[in-house]
């Protein structure tokens, strides 16, 4: 960021300058300069390329951090959506499943409620049945050995001896 303003005030003084610009200029400096002066002003140009390399390797660098952080927090915030979309679709499923599962467990309850009363029932009325007919018997013997003292009885009223 703090070479941008640099840069562009580089390309605003170079405009309608071009190339060839540069390499008349390069070739008038080279031919007024001696052997040394033009090594040490082609050593300063590579130590000003060195640099201006250096300065944009940070920038990017910096710039790549940065990147890095927002792609990171933006799939953060994405895989948290995700994963509270995927919780919530499973509650759901979840809930849907539990009441099915209840509903169905209901009617066999129901079901199975139902065949025990109607088991009980008739259980219940067989061994009704059965006292009833035991009770039957047992009046029935009752009554006849009642009837036969009654008749015992008459019959020694009328036989007296």
């Amino acid at each position: 960021a703090s070479s941008a303003p640099g840069l562009s005030e580089l390309r605003s003084r170079a405009q309608g300058l071009s190339v060839s610009d540069f390499v008349e200029a390069a070739k008038a400096a080279a031919e007024s300069m001696e052997e040394e002066d033009l090594r040490a002003h082609a050593s300063e140009l590579a130590a000003a390329l060195l640099r201006n390399h250096e300065i944009h390797s940070v920038e990017l660098e910096k710039g790549l951090e940065t990147a890095e952080v927002a792609l990171r927090e933006k799939c953060l915030e994405r895989t948290s959506e995700a994963l509270a979309a995927f919780r919530q679709q499973r509650d759901e499923l979840e809930a849907a499943q539990r009441a099915e599962l209840a509903a169905f467990y209901s009617l066999k309850t129901e079901q199975h409620e139902r065949e025990v009363r109607a088991t009980v029932r008739a259980m219940s009325n067989a061994a009704a049945s059965s006292l009833n007919q035991e009770g039957a018997r047992i009046i029935s013997e009752s009554l006849a050995a009642e009837r036969e003292g009654f008749e015992k009885r008459i019959e020694g009223m009328r036989d007296p001896a």
